[in-house]
């Protein structure tokens, strides 16, 4: 198997305080952990509530496969439990079992379940958003584009191909080049390997 998934630290520099996760794109998955802070009332999401985000480091502890990746994680975070002053992490490494993941499988195949998804959905469109006809001012607009700035693009990864050595910039630049999809890139990879990088602040 290819050991395309990082088990990840983030670190509150204020405190020293750590979570352990773990994603195929760490950098994306912090930045849903941050702008997801106010949606959710997890310790880790309350303490993003009081800091700003240059507070927050995140990086690669090791790279794994898909088949140990919930058991590094537990390792990962036990070992930070007792090594960092506090660990954010509720569950540890916690991954449903085969008959928890039928459970939800079946029941969002239910058509009255998807029934409700489907209403709560419709619930939050046209005049029924709280940003119906509304737009952001421009002083908003320019908070929100300060904000983002300094973000690097996490999609935009080098992609090497192994059977040829050649590395490309996209995934988009590799499809085009051996004619085939985007996704056939991502369903490839003993073939193509995404390059790794360090984010930095």
């Amino acid at each position: 198997m290819v050991a395309n998934i990082s088990i990840y630290k983030i670190t509150n520099r204020r405190n020293g305080w750590v979570y352990i996760g773990s994603s195929k794109d760490y950098y994306w998955r912090f930045r849903s952990h941050w702008n997801g802070r106010n949606r959710y009332d997890s310790p880790l999401s309350l303490a993003m509530r009081l800091t700003e985000k240059d507070d927050w480091t995140v990086e690669t502890l090791v790279m794994v496969d898909k088949k140990h990746r919930w058991n590094v994680e537990k390792e990962m975070t036990l070992y930070y439990r007792e090594k960092a002053p506090g660990c954010y992490n509720v569950n540890i490494g916690v991954s449903h079992a085969a008959e928890s993941r039928a459970k939800i499988s079946t029941a969002l195949r239910n058509p009255e379940s998807r029934a409700k998804i489907s209403a709560a959905a419709k619930s939050r469109c046209g005049a029924k958003n709280n940003m119906y006809g509304k737009h952001h001012s421009a002083a908003t607009r320019a908070k929100m584009s300060a904000a983002k700035k300094g973000d690097k693009c996490t999609h935009a990864k080098k992609v090497l191909d192994i059977e040829t050595g050649i590395t490309y910039t996209t995934r988009n630049a590799a499809a085009e080049a051996i004619g085939k999809s985007t996704t056939y890139i991502a369903k490839h990879p003993e073939r193509f390997v995404y390059e790794r990088r360090q984010y930095k602040k």
